[in-house]
């Protein structure tokens, strides 16, 4: 009788970084400084690339993860690496990042179904995609939830920073974001991926 050798496979996953250490994204701002220090000075002009930080219940930085690297105008990125990570880390949530070496920050078509397509495994895995950040030059960013894209789910139209108002305002709704947990059983067709408070 033959024997039947099987691998074990084993999942290991430290921080290294101490709890009190850790950086807290409160904003899409804050968000977009992380990424800055992740994104290669030596490549952001001409190559794309798409970066994910994973984050705890409390919007600390568990860590990051280079899921891809493309040409010019494109890269592809892999669901399954983005969530494989995720439940490694014991992400609540995910913050998304790719760069553009055109310098457009407005989102491709592939751009904004990606970001739909990962908030919805998100929300099957209980793992929330806060926020899907576009880098440009000249230190630009475009934020999905800031701007044309609530990510609750809901259109919400075009909105600027242009007044200390506005900003409390959008700090406010990302941390209500930041709250939400999808819920997997929804019974209204409006995709709010809020829980009942």
């Amino acid at each position: 009788m033959k024997n039947n050798i099987v691998s074990e496979v084993e999942i290991y996953y430290k921080n290294r970084v101490p709890y009190s250490q850790r950086q807290k994204v409160t904003t899409s701002h804050s968000a977009y400084e992380i990424f800055t220090q992740l994104f290669s000075t030596d490549t952001i002009d001409y190559r794309e690339s798409f970066i994910v930080l994973y984050l705890n219940r409390a919007s600390q930085v568990l860590g990051y993860s280079v899921i891809s690297q493309g040409g010019t105008a494109s890269t592809v990125v892999d669901i399954k690496m983005v969530f494989q990570t995720a439940l490694l880390t014991n992400a609540s949530c995910i913050i998304l990042a790719h760069n553009h070496p055109s310098g457009d920050l407005l989102p491709s078509k592939y751009d904004t179904e990606i970001t739909e397509r990962l908030m919805e495994v998100g929300k099957i895995l209980g793992i929330h995609v806060v926020d899907h950040i576009i880098i440009g030059e000249n230190n630009q960013y475009y934020s999905f939830s800031e701007n044309d894209y609530d990510m609750a789910g809901h259109h919400i139209g075009i909105i600027s920073e242009q007044n200390q108002e506005r900003k409390n305002e959008l700090q406010e709704r990302w941390q209500k974001v930041l709250d939400r947990q999808p819920t997997v059983n929804k019974t209204n067709k409006t995709k709010n991926l809020s829980r009942e408070k």
